[in-house]
């Protein structure tokens, strides 16, 4: 009989292809994007525009926030995020319930990396493109606010690649979202809990990973 475990060090690999993205920075910065040479150059005229739902002014922490995406008939690349300002270091909120096929946040530590790292600019918090492959446009994604209020508005800040070095814009909401006021009482789970699920969910993982098999 020969027996083969699955090493607990491979874990970090799994959990990094999931975070995988094809984005290579983390910010609407035009000249960084254009330093990459594989989007091509900014064309402000491209047909893309980001926008919210009509009427939105107001964020609370209980309610997702539809972001859209529109334009001509498809893009290859995207980063996304709600900042106080475009290159403003901590990126808020998060995006959820991503079509994981397509779209990823980038949660890395290193910036430089390809995937670019985003986690410093906050976990969850920078949407991006998982590869270069043609997506149909409009797309709309789920934005939940933070937990606790900002005092500045904000505004959603993107880049939008339109492919086969073709160009990419840079784009941003016409105007921003505010706090809610009075700002109603968290109804999702404290951090804590969540941290003690993922770390529950980790071991349950970990136990299936390290289970010996007899071949």
């Amino acid at each position: 009989m020969q027996f083969l475990t699955v090493p607990l060090l491979l874990l970090p690999l799994l959990a990094s292809a999931e975070a995988a993205g094809a984005f290579k920075i983390c910010t609407a910065d035009t000249n960084k994007a254009f330093s990459l040479k594989s989007y091509g150059e900014h064309k402000a005229a491209l047909p893309y525009s980001v926008h919210l739902p009509q009427g939105i002014k107001t964020y609370d922490p209980n309610t997702p926030i539809e972001v859209t995406i529109s334009g001509i008939a498809s893009y290859t690349e995207i980063v996304l995020y709600a900042a106080q300002s475009q290159y403003y270091q901590n990126h808020t909120g998060t995006w959820v319930e991503l079509n994981g096929d397509d779209y990823t946040t980038l949660d890395g530590n290193d910036e430089k990396a390809d995937p670019a790292g985003c986690g410093s600019y906050g976990k969850g918090a920078t949407l991006s493109s998982k590869s270069d492959k043609q997506k149909n446009l409009p797309v709309t994604f789920k934005w939940l606010p933070p937990v606790r209020p900002l005092n500045d508005s904000i505004k959603f800040y993107g880049i939008v690649v339109q492919g086969g070095n073709q160009g990419f814009k840079m784009v941003t909401t016409d105007v921003g979202v505010t706090a809610a006021n009075p700002w109603p009482e968290t109804k999702r789970q404290n951090s804590a809990t969540r941290h003690a699920a993922a770390a529950s969910t980790l071991l349950v993982i970990a136990g299936v990973l390290a289970t010996t098999f007899i071949i």
